[in-house]
């Protein structure tokens, strides 16, 4: 929390006088009661107004992300899939999940969390994943109605200096990386109703260094991985628990029961064309278990699967559902738009 935000905190405490701040632009207006500020002398306080305000526009970014519109697949063009790591993705830790829980930690060394200008600083919500050293997978979603000033990587529970194993607190995993956006590829044929072709890319301003704590997905690379269908999926992220609890802090993880009949899921959303299901989505969920919800956002959907070893594939991006814990929920396939994703990358 910013001083400035400290002071503004501590004058709606004297119930004197009320700040309403528009962050975005910067704004302040002031509405004054008919009562007599004794403690505070203007003049004092219009320095301290300007000195937070000069503050918290430094803070601020100092020019606006760039969103891209993707490109379409040119079948004349080789796809460099080497742009994907097969070799140094997806590191597997067996740890059996019933039902939601904390994931262990650096279970999910890939997990990113997107980060935007709030009212008082950055807000983290919704999720990402890392898919090589210059490149985070989301959802259109996610970079659609707000735009993203930043990536975290390597977080576990948010809001702490340090994250160590609940078991030993001697086991702690390295800092938190915020690394700034170069541009966002957000697909050229994105529609939000009926919510087709979620998905995007942001390409990070430098390369990241993979650490134990910070490393790269798999996807399914591969033809025999792209028509692989699990009976169920791990999902993994820092939503809600419930439909009426707080976000968690602490990255969670739970296993999904796959709902490969299109119809069964088309079912669940009804037939009004608010929704419809494609082979571009996977569904997956049930009633009553484990499910996305609020934040969850552009978070992954995957299962460990034979690519150079066994090694944890992500299939889907966390697109839509309906309301948390009413299952199933709706995935962006990803084996659909591999040929997209690579054609959209720069070394």
């Amino acid at each position: 929390i910013t001083p400035f935000r400290k002071f503004l905190d501590q004058l709606q405490k004297h119930k004197q006088m009320h700040i309403l701040l528009d962050m975005s632009e910067v704004r302040i207006s002031f509405c004054w009661y008919f009562t007599v500020v004794s403690s505070l002398k203007m003049a004092h306080l219009a320095v301290l107004i300007i000195l937070g305000l000069l503050q918290y526009t430094q803070q601020l970014p100092t020019e606006q992300v760039q969103v891209k519109q993707g490109s379409e697949v040119d079948p004349a063009r080789e796809l460099n899939l080497d742009l994907l790591p097969s070799t140094t993705c997806g590191r597997y830790i067996q740890n059996r999940i019933v039902g939601g829980q904390n994931a262990s930690l650096m279970e999910f060394p890939w997990m990113a969390l997107l980060g935007y200008v709030g009212p008082a600083g950055t807000d983290l919500h919704c999720m990402g994943t890392l898919i090589s050293a210059r490149y985070v997978l989301t959802g259109a979603t996610c970079v659609f109605r707000k735009v993203p000033i930043l990536v975290r990587l390597g977080e576990h529970t948010i809001g702490t200096e340090k994250d160590c194993n609940v078991n030993d607190a001697s086991d702690c995993a390295p800092p938190v990386q915020d690394l700034d956006i170069e541009y966002i590829v957000r697909h050229q044929s994105y529609n939000l109703r009926p919510n087709q072709n979620d998905i995007a890319l942001i390409r990070l301003k430098e390369e990241v260094t993979f650490e134990d704590h910070i490393q790269p997905v798999c996807l399914p690379v591969t033809s025999e991985l792209r028509t692989n269908n699990p009976a169920e999926y791990i999902i993994a992220g820092w939503g809600q628990t419930d439909p009426i609890g707080e976000v968690t802090a602490t990255l969670q993880k739970a296993t999904v029961p796959a709902v490969p009949d299109r119809d069964e899921c088309q079912r669940a959303f009804g037939e009004s064309g608010r929704v419809n299901i494609t082979d571009g989505h996977l569904c997956a969920g049930e009633r009553g278990g484990a499910d996305p919800c609020d934040g969850d956002g552009g978070g992954p959907l995957g299962y460990p699967a034979q690519l150079n070893g066994i090694r944890f594939v992500q299939y889907g991006i966390t697109s839509f559902g309906r309301l948390c814990g009413q299952g199933p929920s709706v995935y962006t396939n990803i084996a659909k738009y591999i040929d997209w994703i690579v054609a959209n990358m720069q070394p």
